[in-house]
């Protein structure tokens, strides 16, 4: 029984080709941004069109509706970032709280 185990190192899972590329050098941070922003804003077209779809069960439009808020409030954040940019003040206001129902 004195056989040696040897284990292969775990690899990580390759890169998602979507982000896998080399950002190119006269992109700015706010460049960057913008293009962040606008993937936020086909998302939440894509979670507004499936949280309408009427095949959806109820635990499943909940889900989509909770994450169409995070990408919301995401774009809100990234928006905000670019206008502090943009305005070369880093002094953000502090995130809205949403009102208690």
């Amino acid at each position: 029984m004195d056989k040696e185990f040897t284990t292969a190192p775990a690899s990580a899972p390759p890169p998602s080709s979507r982000y896998n590329f080399e950002v190119p050098e006269h992109l700015t941070i706010s460049d960057m941004l913008t293009i962040q922003l606008a993937d936020c804003v086909r998302i939440t077209q894509r979670l507004a069109d499936q949280a309408s779809d009427p095949h959806l069960h109820d635990s499943e439009r909940t889900h989509t509706i909770h994450s169409l808020e995070s990408v919301v409030n995401a774009s809100e954040t990234l928006t905000r970032t670019l206008g502090c940019l943009q305005n070369d003040s880093w002094e953000a206001e502090p995130p809205r709280t949403r009102a208690k129902r």
